[in-house]
């Protein structure tokens, strides 16, 4: 999560690095360190109590182990999810989508990979909740949780040529 200032959002830039072979770990550190020289940037982080949604089992979790040795997919239409050896984590994320880019934290324990079909009514957020619940054991609820922020105090435009 970023704040910063409104121009930061609007104009685009490409930052890039070199990682060395075998350091993929350097990836982030390096691009945030080429983005404070390219823009001059003055940060720091913060928490900050933030809406997401959480997901936790509802009882007995009503989804099923999958038996394919890799992830078979994901397809996701309007009101309608169907996962072949999927896993939570890959849920959350598409559930986040659904809702329009919320944060979705996974607190179901269940780990692995699951076949599912999950089908509700589509841009309605409880039908999406009942469907969770009735249909794979899931409950998804609203909270507030502090989240970590990095916020930009200060920053300079480059010139573009």
């Amino acid at each position: 999560r970023l704040v910063a200032p409104s121009w930061f959002g609007m104009d685009r830039y490409d930052v890039s690095t070199v990682v060395p072979a075998g350091r993929s770990d350097l990836r982030t550190r390096l691009l945030l360190q080429a983005a404070i020289d390219t823009f001059s940037l003055k940060m720091h982080r913060e928490q900050r109590p933030t809406e997401v949604y959480v997901l936790s089992a509802a009882g007995t979790s009503k989804l099923k182990a999958s038996s394919a040795k890799r992830s078979g997919g994901f397809k996701a239409h309007p009101g309608e999810f169907t996962g072949v050896a999927t896993s939570l984590e890959r849920l959350s994320s598409v559930i986040s989508h659904e809702l329009n880019d919320a944060e979705v934290i996974d607190e179901t324990g269940l780990v692995g990979n699951y076949d599912f079909d999950l089908s509700w009514k589509k841009d309605d957020v409880s039908s999406l909740t009942v469907a969770l619940r009735d249909q794979l054991g899931i409950r998804l609820k609203k909270q507030t949780r502090d989240r970590e922020f990095l916020i930009v105090d200060e920053a300079s435009q480059p010139h573009t040529w």
